[in-house]
């Protein structure tokens, strides 16, 4: 009994790992059949567009096999949940536009935020600038989440096209410094206590 208890959690092993990849498949697929319009905004010259990493497409015209460009959604949190950013970069690595794709915003909040020059003030920038609000960056009065989650997601689709499409050098960035706050030391209190 043992012998057919054992075939039948292989088959049903086997049959659960089975659908789950097939999952996995249709769910990249839909996922990317969602962003060609969005793509077509971005990029209006092509006709097709070709995954090339995890979040990056390469946009092609129907005829030939030469890139048009690139295309790279990046993903944010946002002050409603995540948020998404389609940004096509061009070969200088150097911002051409962008559109929201996704987004858990309260609607009127996230289109006032859209109605300002965000985007605008994006376009032309190199993956090499540190797109700092207030600085390169135009500000948005009271809308601190949605304005960083929508620029980090542009910063880094932006540099993720420049070093796996453009093989670009990477920007000098500085270290994010460590914070230490109350979890940390509270986390520092406990393991202390177990070391002794």
């Amino acid at each position: 009994m043992n012998k057919g208890g054992s075939r039948t959690e292989t088959v049903l092993g086997v049959c659960t790992l089975v659908t789950l990849v097939i999952a996995a498949f249709i769910g990249l697929n839909r996922s990317s059949g969602a962003l060609t319009p969005h793509f077509h905004t971005l990029l209006p010259g092509a006709d097709r567009y070709e995954k090339s990493g995890i979040e990056t497409y390469r946009a092609f015209k129907q005829t030939s096999d030469l890139a048009l460009g690139y295309i790279a959604v990046g993903e944010s949190d946002g002050f409603g949940g995540p948020l998404k950013v389609a940004v096509r970069v061009d070969p200088n690595g150097r911002v051409v536009n962008a559109v929201v794709v996704e987004h858990s915003e309260t609607r009127s909040w996230f289109n006032r935020v859209m109605q300002t020059p965000l985007i605008e003030s994006m376009k032309g920038k190199s993956y090499q600038d540190p797109f700092e609000i207030g600085n390169d960056v135009d500000a948005i009065t009271g809308a601190t989440y949605t304005t960083r989650a929508v620029i980090q997601s542009v910063k880094e689709s932006s540099r993720e096209i420049a070093r796996n499409e453009l093989d670009l050098p990477a920007p000098d960035e500085e270290p994010t410094p460590i914070q230490f706050g109350y979890p940390e030391i509270v986390l520092v209190l406990l393991l202390g206590d177990r070391i002794e």
